[in-house]
């Protein structure tokens, strides 16, 4: 559960939250229907072994960064899904490896913390995609938006299993190892205000265009 601090300590890495894991799934394959385990190994800046970005199997694969070694999810998505929308969305249909309770995935982009005794990077927010439509054969994006899960960096691999507490790790509040980067390239850095203007926007389309 989240400790009763402001929204200035939460940016700023200090909160002291803890959460637990839910759910651990994986498979083998693109499209195949996602296993439930009670145990998983991360391997250090790779993956979780025997899942298929682990063996480059995955539907995006191709598009995979290193710093998208493992995904999270939160289950209170799940719930105010069935209660908002009245859709019901099981932890193996999202088809993220890891769901969690109590652990705030929008605010620890740029954030370190344990996964039971694994360390992790926060590195960038998972954007909804219509692959999981096509999968489950429900229309669940648009419901998705600003909370389909969190990609990260595996720092220090381990065992991981069901009921394993997720912590906050201020050891490393202020290190850093994997900036935040799509397709592997390095970010324009946002505002020191945190005030996104259309100056900055046009500037991010223009970077994203040079690349490709």
């Amino acid at each position: 559960m989240l400790d009763k601090t402001n929204g200035a300590a939460l940016s700023s890495g200090q909160i002291g939250w803890s959460g637990v894991v839910r759910f651990l799934h994986i498979t083998p394959r693109a499209a195949l229907p996602m296993r439930a385990m009670s145990v998983v190994n991360l391997i250090a800046g790779k993956g979780i072994a025997g899942d298929r970005y682990m063996t480059g199997e995955g539907s995006y694969s191709h598009l995979r960064a290193e710093d998208a070694q493992l995904t999270l999810f939160e289950l209170e998505t799940l719930i105010a899904l069935k209660r908002d929308a009245g859709i019901d969305f099981g932890p193996e249909e999202h088809r993220r490896n890891v769901t969690v309770e109590g652990v705030p995935l929008n605010h620890l982009v740029g954030r370190h913390f344990w996964l039971g005794a694994t360390l992790l990077e926060g590195t960038r927010l998972v954007e909804p995609c219509r692959h999981i439509e096509k999968i489950t054969g429900k229309a669940i994006s648009k419901q998705l938006i600003n909370r389909s899960g969190l990609y990260c960096k595996i720092l220090q691999g381990g065992i991981v299993r069901v009921g394993d507490v997720v912590r906050n790790a201020p050891e490393y509040a202020n290190v850093s190892t994997s900036p935040t980067r799509n397709h592997g390239d390095t970010p324009l850095p946002l505002p020191a205000s945190g005030y996104i203007s259309m100056h900055f926007i046009s500037r991010m389309i223009t970077s994203v265009r040079s690349r490709f």
